[in-house]
């Protein structure tokens, strides 16, 4: 899984590896605007900016 995010302090290219043992839990990816969901194997993978709290890509399941 590849996620480019374009935002104010530029793009952030992050690489996903296929799914491990342990839950990835929390990224930090700054400038990002959208949400953004894709799943790979068992798991949803969340890309979020909440207002209140740094963007982050959450790993669900």
């Amino acid at each position: 899984i590849i996620v480019v995010a374009d935002g104010d302090a530029g793009s952030t290219l992050l690489v996903l590896e296929p799914p491990q043992p342990e839950a990835l839990g929390r990224r930090s990816v700054g400038g990002v605007r959208d949400l953004a969901v894709t799943s790979w194997g068992d798991r949803i993978y969340v890309l979020e900016d909440d207002p209140g709290a740094d963007p982050a890509i959450h790993a669900l399941g």
